[in-house]
């Protein structure tokens, strides 16, 4: 990736009229074709079966509706989801923004995640900053009913919060900070809504057919719509694209200043030509570990 491709993607400028709305509006819809369809309909087919083969292993996963949440990394486990990344529609603005784009983490939902509106990226810091989208796969048609996801058009051109004020509420300028303090993240995402409201930019429900793949900025404020009825399913899978071998940190090193090592060495698994990162354990909600080897 290099320095001129980060600041495109940092100051929502590209020379390249095919994206223009995802950097007008800070998300771009890519509507399925028919190859991928049928790899949608694969990805399903070989999840539903991977449920059967490890239900014991996965209860802790299931929730009150009796599904599936949160599955980290599920594409390690099940090679149907990673080409549902190497076979992506969006994968020319990937790599007009990265120069190679590879799959950094991934996570799959059986039903909608509700999640209060946010920015990924004290979780996704990298030097230089910004490096990073949000790549997310319906896998069943997703409307009002099934909890969609909710953006906030134009919300990744407001400026970057004073992240020195925000660390300096919890912790002082020589103690370590923690990567994971939920005091940071909760501050931090208080003042990207206020930041939004005050800037008078809404809410909105993005409603999209099976197959569809909906690409997000980095700084895009972003969330799940409540489940209107929660005996509905919402198969998803959000993807995390970063450039080759790019180092990605957590809150300690986006709250700082201190100069970063930008690249790092992953392990592969390669997906037709493209590379996705292996790691050796999926993760329940970030709770709960299951390692390879005890997955069938």
């Amino acid at each position: 990736m290099t320095n001129s491709q980060t600041q495109s993607l940092h100051n929502n400028n590209n020379p390249n009229s095919r994206f223009d709305d995802f950097f007008e509006n800070g998300y771009k819809v890519f509507p399925p074709n028919q190859n991928f369809l049928k790899i949608v309909d694969e990805a399903r087919l070989a999840f539903e079966a991977f449920k059967k083969q490890n239900a014991k292993a996965l209860i802790p996963a299931i929730d009150e509706h009796g599904f599936y949440r949160r599955l980290v990394n599920l594409h390690v486990a099940v090679p149907e989801l990673q080409r549902l990344f190497s076979e992506n529609p969006s994968l020319p603005l990937l790599d007009n923004l990265f120069g190679e784009a590879i799959l950094y983490t991934s996570l799959y939902f059986e039903a909608g995640s509700s999640q209060d509106i946010h920015r990924d990226t004290p979780y996704f810091w990298t030097s230089p900053g910004y490096a990073y989208v949000g790549v997310w796969v319906a896998l069943e048609d997703v409307h009002e009913l099934n909890g969609p996801l909710r953006v906030v058009k134009g919300g990744h051109a407001l400026p970057e919060l004073n992240l020195k004020a925000i660390r300096r509420k919890f912790f002082a300028d020589d103690e370590a900070i923690d990567p994971f303090s939920p005091q940071l993240w909760d501050e931090y995402q208080a003042q990207v809504q206020q930041s939004y409201e005050n800037a008078d930019l809404k809410e909105q429900d993005l409603h999209v057919s099976k197959g569809s793949t909906i690409v997000w900025h980095a700084q895009l404020p972003h969330g799940g719509a409540p489940i209107i009825n929660k005996n509905l399913t919402r198969n998803s899978l959000v993807m995390h694209s970063i450039p080759l071998d790019f180092a990605v940190y957590h809150q300690d090193k986006f709250f700082d200043e201190k100069p970063l090592q930008s690249k790092y060495e992953y392990e592969y698994i390669v997906s037709g030509r493209r590379r996705c990162i292996s790691y050796d354990s999926i993760s329940v909600a970030h709770a709960t570990n299951i390692s390879i080897n005890d997955i069938k």
